[in-house]
């Protein structure tokens, strides 16, 4: 009986695993969600962006 429930143990285990990458994958991998809705961010979000970069470069230009 011991090895049946120690090889049951080792499958559950195997199988949690695979799980577990595959679910990671899915998120974290080089086409994953969080990675597009990145990308959507950036697209959406360009000026933002492009404040941030010159901040601290700002020109005022005065009307004469």
């Amino acid at each position: 009986m011991q090895n049946n429930s120690l090889i049951k143990r080792a499958l559950i285990l195997l199988v949690a695993l695979i799980f577990f990458t595959i679910i990671m994958m899915v998120l974290v991998g080089p086409n994953s969600i969080i990675n597009q809705e990145k990308e959507k961010y950036d697209q959406t979000h360009v000026e933002e962006k492009s404040e941030k970069a010159n901040k601290g470069n700002i020109v005022i230009v005065e009307n004469q």
